[in-house]
């Protein structure tokens, strides 16, 4: 009876999982065990031959003990034919279930196949795309004009108020207090023009320099470095920080092709950026340009007198021993020159 519930059960899930996944069966009706009355008659049985060893009246037991076992000899012969048809029934419907079960196998890897060959077409479909467009990519050369739409678009989104067609200095455009400007045509001296001139109000903070694609990015730091010397500064301008030889009067230049950074084009790529107000400060790339807060943040750090204040710091409060001290030591020299 065990087993027949649990074919019932997985014909049930076969039935959902390839038919009708909403197939409610209906409630399991528990047969009468053909083995009950059998199994009675074999305990009555066993009580007669227990009655014959205590009862003297051999003769007549024998004759119920005889119909007994005749009984039990036909009910042996029901139950051995019943079995017989109930294999019979359940052989052939495993053979369907079968024959069910190889057909929806077939239609299966003939399905996969299918896909597979699909997937392997969009595959090749793809690599084309990715082909054809590289190919056309590599053919793209950004002049300065586009470079500089590229720009436009990274400082505004940064919080700067840019458009290099509009807001340039030979169309009136000047530094008004509570904006930040990115003020294209800057005068520079010498008949020279800055690309761009980052104001926070009234206080110039830095030069961008604007270069088409292919052009060698991080070497024209130089060149943005040359405009912030000799910027061209109003008398209603409000300067935040000038160093003591009196050569600069803008602290951060900037270089850029409009491109993210790329490590294997690095020097052709991403928004190259130094701080002028140290001889010691490198050039170095970066992901996108600063935000006002950024550069005012920036300027607001005093690298001479941080470093100061880590050397004349003591390792009293640490529990360290000698050669950590001389690690930390030489971490800090290192960090020093950068």
């Amino acid at each position: 009876m065990d087993g027949i519930k649990v074919a019932r059960e997985l014909s049930i899930w076969y039935f959902r999982s390839f038919q009708d996944s909403n197939f409610k069966p209906k409630k399991f009706i528990t047969l009468t065990d053909p083995s009950l009355e059998l199994r009675s008659l074999q305990t009555d049985i066993l009580k007669l031959k227990t009655q014959l060893l205590d009862t003297n009246e051999k003769l007549e037991n024998n004759l119920e003990m005889n119909a007994l076992l005749a009984n039990e000899k036909e009910e042996y012969s029901v139950l051995a034919y019943q079995m017989d048809v109930e294999a019979r029934s359940y052989k052939k419907q495993a053979k369907i279930h079968e024959d069910a079960l190889l057909k929806e196998k077939g239609n299966f890897e003939l399905e996969l196949s299918k896909l597979r060959s699909e997937a392997q077409q969009n595959v090749k479909t793809v690599k084309n795309i990715v082909k054809h467009t590289q190919n056309a990519a590599r053919k793209i050369s950004l002049n300065e004009e586009l470079t500089r739409i590229l720009i436009d678009s990274s400082l505004n989104a940064l919080g700067w108020e840019a458009d290099s067609e509009d807001l340039t200095y030979f169309k009136g455009c000047r530094p008004e207090a509570g904006k930040n400007k990115a003020i294209s045509e800057w005068p520079a001296g010498g008949g020279q023009r800055a690309d761009y001139i980052l104001f926070i109000g009234l206080s110039p903070m830095a030069v961008v320099e604007a270069k088409r694609e292919n052009v060698d990015v991080a070497g024209k730091i130089q060149q943005a470095e040359r405009y912030a010397r000799n910027i061209s500064i109003g008398n209603n301008m409000d300067i935040l920080w000038s160093d003591d030889r009196g050569e600069f009067s803008i602290p951060f230049v900037y270089s850029c092709n409009g491109r993210p950074f790329i490590k294997q084009l690095a020097e052709k790529s991403g928004t190259w950026f130094r701080d002028v107000r140290n001889p010691a400060n490198l050039k170095r790339p970066l992901q996108n340009f600063h935000s006002p807060d950024g550069l005012l943040d920036l300027l607001t750090r005093d690298r001479k007198e941080a470093e100061q204040k880590l050397k004349d710091e003591e390792f009293t409060y640490l529990p360290i021993r000698d050669y950590q001290k001389k690690a930390i030591q030489h971490v800090e020299a290192a960090l020093e020159q950068n």
